[in-house]
Formats: C-alpha cells, sequence, structure tokens
C-alpha cells in the first residue's frame, strides 16, 4: 500500500507534466494569430451592422424633426452611448461640422472620402472604418474606432485596439495586401485592410499561465509523492535523499539549458531588465525556481536526514566543524545573493512607499524569506544532531568562533562585510540551541520570536542596500548631469527642426537688415519657443560668409562662419537628423545651437545662414512639458520626478531643478579631497560631486527616516505572519474542509478579536479615504474655478471689447495664452463658439493629433444648450485620465463670443502624487495602528484567558493521596464562581481521597495477611512432618536415623531460607527508600547490567542503543538499576529450559520521551494471567510473592514514567517503559 500510494503520485505528476507540455506545444504551434483575426472579422461586423443601425437612426430623426431641433438631443443622448460602443458619429451641415460624438480624433477640417470600396481611414492616430449617410446638404458621417497608433509610447498612450475587438496580440494595419498579413474583408468579400503580425507568433504572458498551472501541480505531486516515500521507507534512506537532491540540481540544469518551460521564459518574471547577476542567477524568474527548489532540498534534509548510523564516536568532532563551518559558508552564500538581488536589479525595496511597489518587491521578498528558513532548517537539523553529543557551550563557542573567522576572511578579502548579518546569524544559532537543550519542541513563542528577529534584519539588509544602490545610482546621475544634456528638448528640437526647415516667413524675415532682426526673434519665440522653452534664453545671429562678428568679452573680431564651425567643431554633438547640435559650454548651462541656411536666389554663390543658440536660464520655473508627450524612455530618465538637483560654480547657483530648496551660495571648499561625499540635513540626503575644482553638482533625495524604519518593519511583519497563517492553512487544510479546527478558547478569542479589528480598520479606512479623496477633489474644483476667473480677468484685459476672435487676432490670442499659461502653471485652450479650436498654450498635443480639434460634446451640450456657466469634467487622452474646466467666455457686450477650457493634463501627475501620498500615508498609519492594537488585544486575550489556563492547568494535577494547591482568585467574576467551586471540590476531594486511601491499605494489608499466612504455611507443613518423621524414627530406633536426621535437617534449612525470602520481599515492598533524583544515562546503566547477565546459560543478550549514545532522564539511579534488573531477570527466566534463548534491548528516544524495549522469545503471558500480572501477591514462580512486577510498576510511575507490555503465546513478550526524557 505504500509503495502504490509514491507510484500513484509519481504517476499523477508525470500525467500533469504531459498535460503541461502538450498544452504549451499546442500553443507554441497554433497559429494564435489566425484565430485572433478570425474573431477580429467577425466582431467588425458586427461593430459595422450597429453602425448602420444607428446611422440610419440619426437620419430617420433628422428627416423627422429637423437638423437643429435634433443636435440637442444627440448631444445629450447619443455622445455617451456612442463613445462606450466604440463607435463615433459626425454630422455636417454645409461642409461644416454642427455634432460629433467624440472629440478624440475628429478634427474640422477632415473630409469624409465617398471610396465605398476600402472606407478606412488613419485620423489624428486613431484608425478607423467609416460609413456615411447624406440627407440634401447634411451628411451623416459614423466611425468604427480599431486601433490607436500614437508618434510616442509612455504609460498613458499605448497603441492598442479597440477594446470591443477583445485581441491581445500586436499588429499593424496596412490599407494594402500584403502576403504575410491578414486580410480583413467585408461580408461580401471586399478586402478593407491588413492586419500585419508585429511578431511571427504572437504569445503573450497570458498564454503561459495554463502550461504553468499543470507544470506547479506536477510539482505538487511529485512532493507530495516524495514526502510520503520519505515518511514510509526505513532502509537506505540517506542514498534516497541524496540521490532526490541529486536529481533536484541535474532537473534544475536541464531546466536553465533548455529554456524550459518554454512559454514560462517569455514572461516578464524572467526578463533580465529587473534583475540579472550571473549565468547561474539571470533572471528575477530563475532565482524564484532556485530558491522554491532549495527550500524543497532543506525540508527533505531537516525532516528525513539521519546522521547517527553514519557518525562514529570518534568523528564527531569533525561533525561538529565541518557541520557549524557548512551553515556558516551557507549564511554568507545566502547573503551575497540577498546583496545581488538588491544592488543588481531595479526592484525598488522601500515598501514604505507601497503605491511605488511592484509585484516584482513581493517576489523578492518572498526569496529573501525562502532563503532564510531554509538556511534556518538546515541549521536547525544540524543543531539537532549536535546537542546530543556535545555541551551547550560547547556548541556555541564553536559557532561563534567560526562566525568570527569567516567573517574576518569576508572582511580581508570582500572588503564589505555587515556587523548585523553576523549578529543575526549569532543570534539565531544562540535561540535555536536554547530551544534544542531545554524545550525541546517548535511553540508558537519561538516561530513569533523568529519572525521578529527575522522581520528586524530585513528591515535593516532591505534599508541598508538600497541606500547603496541609491547612492551607486546616484553618483551615475551626477557624473551624467556635469555634461547635462536635456533630453526633453532634443526631442522637440527634433520636430522643430522640419517646421522651421519649411517656414518661409523665416526666410522672409532673415532678408531684412540687421536692425530688424529682433523681428525674426519675436517670430521664433511665439511660433517655435514657447512654452517648455521659456526656460531657455534664446538668441539669433543672421549673417553671410563675409561678415564678422565682435565678441563683446575681448572686442576680437572673428568671421561669423569661423566662429560658429569653431563651436560645432571643438565642444559640440550634432542631435542626431537635426541640424541643431548640443554645446558644451563649461559654465553650468545647457546650451544648444542650430544652423539654418537659407540660400540667395540671385546670387549662388552668397549663403546667408541663421545661427539659433539656446541657453537655460538660471533659477527658472516654467510649466513643465507634459509626460503625456514624451517616449517613455524620456520619461523614466526624467530626474525631476525622484530628485531636486542643482549645479554650482564657484560657489555660486547657476541652476536647479525639483522641490527642494537650495541655497544661492555653497562653500566649494568642503570636502575637497573626495570626489563624492554625503551629507544629511533638511530631511534630505544630499550627494555633492565634484567634477573639477570649480563646480559641484548637488543631487537630493529624501532622507529615510524613523518613521519608513517602522513602517518597513510593519509591512514586512504583516508578510511574514501572513506567511506563517498560509502554513497553517496549508498544514490543517483537511480539517478546516471538514469543520474540525478544535481550537482553543484562547486561539477562538484572539482571532475573533483580531478580525474584528482588521475589519473595522479596513471599513474606516476606507470611508476616510473615500472623504478625504472626495473633498481633494472638491478643493481641486475650487483652485480650477479660482484659476479660471482670474484667467478671464487677464484676458478681458486685453480683448475684452472685441465682438469676435477674427481669424487675424489668432496669432495674438495664441501668445497671450502662452504667457497666461507660464503665469498661472496651467494649459489654456481657447474654442470658437461652434465648439472648433480656435487657440491654445500647448499647440503640440493637438498637432501630434493626440486631442481632436473640437470641443468635448459633454461640455459643449452643456453650455451651449443648457446655459451653464460652468462645467468641470474628468476627461482622457489615451490613459491619462485628467480634469478639465469649461467656462463660457463674453465679451463686453455680455454675449459669449468663445469657449475658455483648463486642461490639467500637465499637473494631473501632480494632483495624483499627491493623493497618492495621502492613500500611503494613511495605509502607513493604519497599519501600525492594526499591529499595535493585535499587540494589546494578545496581551489582553492572553489576560482573560490565564485563569482558565491555570484552573486547566490545576485539574491536571490533581492527584488522589496528595496535597493539591488551591487556587487564589480575588475577582469576583463567572471565572471566580469557577475557581471557588474548584478549591471547594479540592477540600471534598481530599476528604474522599484519605478515606480511601484509608480502606484500600485496610483492604490491601488484610490481603496481604492473607497472603503471608498462606506463604508461611507452604514451608511449615513440609518441617512439621519432617520434625515428626524424625522424631518417630528417634523413637523407633530407626536403623540409618543418623543420615535421616543430615537429610532433614538440610529440608528444614531450605524451608527456613523461603521463610527469609518472604519476609526480605515484603520488606522491600512495605518500605520502599526515599527516592535520590539525579541525572541519569539509562544507555550506560543498561550497557551495565546487561554484561553481569551476558554469561546466562542458553541465552543470547543483544542490547541495540539506536544510535542514541546519551539518554538523560531524572530518576533514582537505584530504582532504575531494581527496575532494569527484575524485568532482565524475569525476561530470563520466562524462556523454557529446553529452548535457546534470546533477550534483546532496544533503547531511543521519541517525541522527548525515553524508550526502553525488553523482548523475550520465552513462552508469552496468556489472558487469564495478563489481568493478575502487575497485582502484588501475583506470581507465576513456584517461589517468591509476585512482588517483582508491583515493585517495578511502582518505581517506574514514580519516575513519572509509564510501563506497558506486548505479548504472544509462544512467541515472546516485549516490556515497554517509557520515561521523560532531558537529552
Amino acid at each position: 500500500m505504500k509503495n502504490y500510494s509514491f507510484k500513484f503520485w509519481l504517476i499523477t505528476s508525470i500525467i500533469a507534466l504531459i498535460v503541461g507540455t502538450s498544452t504549451e506545444y499546442f500553443i507554441s504551434h497554433t497559429n494564435i494569430n489566425n484565430i485572433e483575426t478570425t474573431a477580429f472579422s467577425q466582431r467588425l461586423e458586427l461593430q459595422r451592422n450597429e453602425l448602420n443601425i444607428v446611422l440610419n437612426d440619426f437620419a430617420s430623426k433628422i428627416k423627422t424633426n429637423g437638423l437643429n431641433k435634433f443636435l440637442p438631443e444627440a448631444f445629450k443622448k447619443y455622445s455617451s452611448e456612442l463613445n462606450n460602443s466604440g463607435l463615433c458619429i459626425v454630422v455636417y451641415n454645409k461642409n461644416k461640422i454642427v455634432y460629433w460624438s467624440d472629440n478624440s480624433f475628429i478634427v474640422n477640417d477632415w473630409e469624409c472620402n465617398d471610396d465605398t470600396l476600402q472606407p478606412i481611414s488613419f485620423i489624428n492616430n486613431t484608425w478607423v472604418l467609416y460609413d456615411q449617410k447624406t440627407i440634401d446638404s447634411i451628411k451623416i458621417v459614423g466611425f468604427v474606432i480599431i486601433k490607436n497608433e500614437f508618434p510616442v509610447e509612455n504609460n498613458y498612450l499605448k497603441n492598442k485596439f479597440n477594446s470591443k475587438f477583445e485581441i491581445e496580440s500586436d499588429f499593424d494595419i496596412s490599407k494594402i495586401p500584403q502576403q504575410s498579413a491578414f486580410q480583413i474583408t467585408d461580408n461580401k468579400g471586399n478586402f478593407l485592410f491588413s492586419l500585419v503580425p508585429v511578431h511571427s507568433q504572437n504569445i503573450n504572458e497570458l498564454h503561459g499561465w495554463l502550461p504553468l498551472f499543470f507544470y506547479v501541480l506536477a510539482l505538487l505531486f511529485l512532493f507530495n509523492g516524495t514526502y510520503k516515500m520519505f515518511k514510509h521507507t526505513k532502509k537506505h534512506l540517506n542514498i534516497i535523499l541524496f540521490s532526490t537532491f541529486l536529481s533536484i540540481f541535474v532537473l534544475r540544469l536541464l531546466m536553465m539549458y533548455f529554456n524550459f518551460p518554454h512559454l514560462i521564459y517569455l514572461s516578464s518574471l524572467f526578463n533580465p531588465g529587473d534583475y540579472a547577476s550571473s549565468t547561474v542567477f539571470p533572471s528575477l524568474g530563475d532565482l524564484l525556481i532556485d530558491s522554491v527548489l532549495f527550500f524543497i532540498v532543506a525540508y527533505l534534509f531537516y525532516k528525513y536526514f539521519n546522521i547517527n548510523n553514519l557518525i562514529k564516536k570518534s568523528n564527531r568532532i569533525i561533525f561538529l566543524v565541518s557541520g557549524v563551518l557548512f551553515n556558516s559558508v551557507l549564511s554568507v552564500v545566502i547573503l551575497m545573493i540577498s546583496k545581488s538581488l538588491i544592488l543588481d536589479s531595479t526592484i525598488t525595496f522601500q515598501i514604505y512607499n507601497i503605491l511605488d511597489t511592484n509585484y516584482n518587491t513581493l517576489i523578492a521578498f518572498l526569496i529573501f524569506i525562502l532563503l532564510i528558513i531554509s538556511c534556518s532548517l538546515f541549521l536547525y537539523k544540524i543543531i539537532g544532531i549536535l546537542y546530543q553529543w556535545f555541551s551547550f557551550n560547547t556548541l556555541i563557542i564553536t559557532y561563534i568562533i567560526t562566525e568570527l573567522l569567516l567573517f574576518v576572511l569576508l572582511f580581508i578579502f570582500v572588503d564589505n562585510v555587515e556587523l548585523y548579518s553576523l549578529l543575526f546569524n549569532v543570534l539565531v544559532f544562540i535561540i535555536f540551541i536554547t530551544n534544542s537543550f531545554y524545550f525541546k519542541k517548535i511553540n508558537f513563542y519561538f516561530i513569533i520570536l523568529i519572525i521578529l528577529i527575522t522581520t528586524s534584519y530585513l528591515t535593516v539588509f532591505t534599508l541598508h542596500f538600497e541606500q547603496i544602490k541609491s547612492f551607486n545610482t546616484r553618483k551615475v546621475i551626477s557624473v551624467g548631469l556635469s555634461t547635462e544634456r536635456d533630453l526633453i528638448a532634443e526631442t522637440l528640437l527634433d520636430d522643430l527642426q522640419k517646421k522651421i526647415s519649411s517656414d518661409l516667413i523665416i526666410t522672409e524675415l532673415a532678408k531684412k537688415s540687421p536692425d530688424k532682426k529682433y523681428e525674426l526673434l519675436q517670430y521664433l519665440r511665439e511660433n517655435y519657443f514657447y512654452g517648455f522653452w521659456t526656460k531657455y534664453d534664446i538668441q539669433t545671429t543672421i549673417c553671410t560668409s563675409s561678415d564678422n562678428l565682435k565678441i563683446a568679452e575681448t572686442g576680437e573680431l572673428y568671421g561669423c562662419f569661423e566662429y560658429f564651425e569653431n563651436i560645432v567643431k571643438k565642444r559640440s554633438v550634432q542631435i542626431p537628423n537635426t541640424n541643431f547640435y548640443f554645446v558644451e559650454n563649461n559654465n553650468g548651462r545647457i546650451g544648444y545651437l542650430g544652423i539654418l541656411e537659407l540660400k540667395n536666389k540671385t546670387l549662388d554663390s552668397i549663403t546667408t545662414r541663421i545661427f539659433i543658440e539656446l541657453d537655460s536660464r538660471l533659477l527658472n520655473q516654467v510649466l513643465g512639458y507634459p509626460e503625456l508627450l514624451l517616449d517613455k524612455k524620456i520619461n523614466d530618465a526624467n530626474l525631476e520626478k525622484k530628485y531636486s538637483y542643482a549645479k554650482y560654480r564657484n560657489g555660486k547657483l547657476l541652476t536647479r531643478n525639483g522641490i527642494y530648496d537650495y541655497r544661492i551660495n555653497i562653500n566649494s571648499n568642503n570636502n575637497s579631497n573626495n570626489e563624492f561625499y554625503l551629507k544629511t540635513f533638511d530631511g534630505y540626503e544630499h550627494l555633492y560631486y565634484k567634477p573639477d575644482k570649480n563646480t559641484i553638482i548637488v543631487l537630493s533625495v529624501l532622507a529615510t527616516n524613523f518613521y519608513d524604519i517602522i513602517i518597513t518593519f510593519s509591512y514586512l511583519l504583516v508578510f511574514l505572519i501572513m506567511l506563517y497563517v498560509v502554513y497553517l492553512i496549508c498544514k490543517n487544510t483537511y480539517n478546516i474542509l471538514h469543520f474540525n479546527l478544535n481550537l482553543n478558547i484562547r486561539s477562538r478569542i484572539l482571532i475573533s478579536f483580531i478580525s474584528v479589528l482588521i475589519l473595522s480598520f479596513f471599513l474606516i479606512g476606507t470611508v476616510t479615504v473615500y472623504y478625504i479623496i472626495n473633498k481633494y477633489e472638491k478643493k481641486n474644483y475650487e483652485n480650477i474655478s479660482e484659476k479660471m476667473q482670474s484667467i478671464i480677468i487677464e484676458l478681458n484685459n486685453k480683448v475684452f471689447e472685441q465682438n469676435v476672435f477674427a481669424e487675424q487676432q489668432k496669432d495674438f490670442v495664441t501668445s497671450l495664452l502662452i504667457k497666461f499659461s507660464n503665469v498661472f502653471y496651467s494649459d489654456i485652450n481657447l474654442y470658437s463658439k461652434d465648439g472648433t479650436l480656435y487657440a491654445t498654450s500647448r499647440p503640440e498635443v493637438f498637432e501630434k493629433g493626440f486631442v481632436g480639434g473640437l470641443m468635448n460634446p459633454e461640455a459643449f451640450y452643456n453650455i451651449n444648450y443648457q446655459s451653464k456657466s460652468e462645467i468641470v469634467l474628468e476627461e482622457h487622452i489615451g490613459d491619462l485620465k485628467y480634469l478639465s474646466a469649461y467656462v463660457p467666455y463674453y465679451n463686453s457686450d455680455g454675449k459669449v463670443i468663445a469657449y475658455l477650457n483648463l486642461p490639467f493634463f500637465t499637473q494631473q501627475n501632480a494632483l495624483t502624487r499627491e493623493i497618492s501620498t495621502f492613500a500611503t500615508t494613511l495605509i502607513n498609519i493604519y497599519l501600525i495602528l492594526i499591529l499595535i492594537a493585535m499587540l494589546i488585544t494578545f496581551f489582553i486575550t492572553n489576560g482573560l484567558i490565564r485563569p482558565i489556563i491555570l484552573l486547566q492547568r490545576k485539574l491536571r494535577e490533581i492527584e488522589l493521596g496528595k496535597k493539591n494547591e488551591p487556587i487564589y482568585y480575588k475577582r469576583n467574576d463567572e471565572i471566580g464562581m469557577l475557581v471557588n467551586d474548584y478549591n471547594k471540590m479540592l477540600v471534598e476531594l481530599s476528604k474522599s481521597a484519605e478515606l480511601l486511601a484509608r480502606s484500600e491499605r485496610e483492604t490491601a494489608w488484610r490481603e496481604m495477611a492473607k497472603q503471608i499466612a498462606h506463604e508461611i504455611k507452604n514451608p511449615l507443613t513440609p518441617m512439621k512432618l519432617s520434625v515428626q518423621y524424625l522424631l518417630r524414627s528417634f523413637n523407633d530406633k530407626t536403623p540409618g536415623w543418623e543420615l535421616l536426621v543430615e537429610k532433614m535437617t538440610k529440608t528444614l534449612i531450605e524451608q527456613i531460607d523461603t521463610l527469609s525470602v518472604i519476609a526480605s520481599e515484603f520488606s522491600s515492598f512495605a518500605r520502599l527508600p526515599s527516592p535520590t533524583i539525579e541525572r541519569v544515562n539509562i544507555v550506560e546503566k543498561i550497557k551495565s547490567i546487561t554484561e553481569l547477565y551476558k554469561q546466562s546459560k542458553n541465552v543470547q543478550i543483544v542490547f541495540n542503543n539506536n544510535n542514541f549514545n546519551n539518554i538523560i532522564v531524572n530518576v533514582d539511579k537505584e530504582q532504575l538499576i531494581r527496575v532494569f534488573t527484575n524485568l532482565l531477570k524475569n525476561a530470563i527466566q520466562a524462556i523454557p529450559a529446553e529452548k535457546q534463548g534470546y533477550v534483546k534491548i532496544d533503547t531511543f528516544v521519541k517525541n522527548n520521551k525515553a524508550i526502553v524495549k525488553i523482548e523475550d522469545n520465552g513462552t508469552g503471558i496468556s489472558d487469564d494471567v495478563k489481568l493478575k500480572l502487575f497485582i502484588p501477591n501475583f506470581t507465576t514462580k513456584t517461589s517468591g510473592m509476585g512482588l517483582g512486577l508491583a515493585m517495578v510498576k511502582n518505581m517506574v510511575e514514580g519516575m513519572g514514567g509509564n510501563i506497558s507490555y506486548e505479548t504472544k503465546i509462544g512467541i515472546g513478550t516485549t516490556f515497554i517503559i517509557e520515561l521523560p526524557c532531558l537529552v
């Protein structure tokens, strides 16, 4: 049956492995693209049918009600419905847009193509299929939104299909048929467009979950089968164990070499960009697998490794040194791996900013804990072996010396040793060895103590090395800042290059006389270098090859072209695909130089060039460039999100960025010998970098404070407790499923209290966060309204007298909006009364097609048709959601001439971060409160349950015939009533016990007297008969009576000896001496006793200590010798004379009990004898009173032990003695 169990789990594991492999093979070799595109075609046809229904509905209502009456209903009813369905409707009246359901991509000047064979278009980063209905001069155009394709991708802008199509793979869209593409047709077979796979096989992470499930299932089945095999295997256990270890090692090597399972290795968990240390640990996923397998190895080693039958007594010192050294080296290896996991990864371990973490952080901490538990299992097993052979002090001293030597070697050769790691290792060793010597088992308090120590260590360890990683990262950033380049500026220059080169106005302005070049500078500022570029000073120089420049500082003359060409050659780097260059000014300012060449049409030999110089301004703070418009790589490199930094030259501040307020002057001679040095003040940790003697770069980040340490400790403590709870659930799964937990009162009270606490805090926290967020949003609405009114006032001062915004005023109004945008730190849009965009402070948002040139339809409806004075609503661009406010703008006559809009997408991240910071703080505070409440609950519960535990212990200790102590409890509550009843019961029990004992003594002595009388009569009868016979022979003068006298005398002496033995046995039973308790080694005593009886004839005595050389008990030594002597003598006497005798003695320890088995091959014990075996006056022998086994039982029970037996008639009997064991 045992063999069958292992085979069953092995076969089940193989089946799960085959299913997982088959599933992976099917996914890898199935054309998922074909499946997805087929489903896509079907859904597209459904969308087109739905669009056709909507178009017919629009056409019908326009015909019935007329366009003007229908428009308010259309804006009110259809806009949100259409957006949710992935459709869009635009209505044109005389080629002018009068209705739109979506403003995300529709522009005012888009013209519908009448091509009905291939009605697909790419409008403002959006692929759409369109259809149309025409009613006289009214054209109704419907769009099926297919996919967004943005010029940049980041956290908000992602190239993805409309969610209605439920397509996960990555395809490009092409208007022309392609051989490797999937052709999408309509229901008539007409070609619409092609879906071009970006990859040959679009397999994403979700496809790997099903095979992963079966692989994990196979591993669990195999582990369960292995566990059962080890549980029932007795022979060659260590060989099987190490064979299993070798198999796991080989399996892992094969997995890494063949990247098996292949789909799992495609997941982001195995991305070396997150973590990579070496070929052994090439990714976080590999390290996780290694940690799990290492934990399995450690667990099997802990449970089933048995060294006692392998190590001789002479080799114990070697095992002591090698065992301690192995564990010390293992702890160092785990320390190195853990350090690598922090230093060689991009994973954040600052869990006090809980919202900045992700699942990788959770996995990393799980790896830490698995490694620590694995090392602890090895350590505990080694201690469990060593403590039988060596003293407490010997083990402690050996371990400390080994650890110190190892850390000294590390300090010499590695030069980076953490003292707290050494202290942690030694402390854990001391706790483990103390528990092994004095407590013998792992209890609840031991687990809690280890959890607290491990949490403390992980807190210090992770924060320490996270700080080191941060320091190294900041060093690299500081070096980069010393030759700083503005990646955002360079990205924008790439776009500006194309526009400036094709701008004819610039050419015309450049032809004017030099004294008019100010007009060119103004034109460039107003049309190109606005918004983001206000952080730069701009200077333009227009010259030909024959012109000279006079340098203001020196008064020297240089050829204009020559001067700028020298700058380009000696200290510039060209920005790819542009005529702009990054210039190393060596003055702390970021500089760029642009060269625009203009050909003279009349004189081909004369060339005019415009040189545009950009230099970053000092201490300037302007409205930032929105993250929405930046590519992810540039966005990630944006330092201002994480750091504040400043640049000093000759002790004076040149430039600064971020929220920290830097000083104007700095002492540049501070720590002049160090290239990098740290200072902490004002709650920040500042890294100073001196690239040269005149320049200092300061990079600042918030310093880790005591609050952060407490929060980190709290999160880790909760995580470890949750893992322990998961372990308990797994361990008690059967009982949980069968509702048979059998929890004690303390556990039930504790679980109830903590559950109520957590639920209460969760509800309170949820309500608090909801309330604060709502209040915060209301405050934002008020701020937006105030800012809107301020902008209206400023705008009124400039254009209040206008009756309408004319086309020729657009540039002027745009410049005003840009100016107001920088003043009020907000983007501004101005829409005409018909809802089309008139002017904006952020034209690149519209130029790049992130938003269409039309007003939000909901806002347009509420202001234009409902006459609302203000509306604030949530809009989105891609995945970025932001608040947007709209108000009507009135002229001096009180007429609405435009709509003013403030979209807060530039500041939305700042608002989100503020809310996230608040939420993080609140979560952290509630976490600490929950832990404090749990701790208080624990103590309160212990206080409540302590009297009950005391009562339970006292009830357990009640013994008849002994004095039982009453319980002293002062309170007059329910427990007090129970204690009073208990004390009364003790008094009654004492009286009853005394009466019972007296009665039993009288009965026992009465029975004993009868037995003694009977035993005495037995020898007296033959003595009387012998004396009478001797007297008769003497009187009759019988011949040879002298010989008869001698014979009768011997008989009388034998009978007198019998009476003497009876008296001795009775005396021994009646007067057992008071025991003298001391530490006794059972093994040594049994060895000495067996030596005395080994010379017995026809009996072989075998003693087996099962490699338990030291089994220490607290007993009376003399009584123990009498017990074993009596049992061994009985065993020998129970063997018939005609049979070869065999007596086997086994000693071992089980469940902290010393077990001694004395087995013989005698006749066994019959059923009628069993009932009387331990009765004092019973014996099966021809001599003696039968007091031996009674005394043995009395003495064993007096030692706190127990005696029992097993017997089979004709085979033999085994007596089993159990005594409390110390070691």
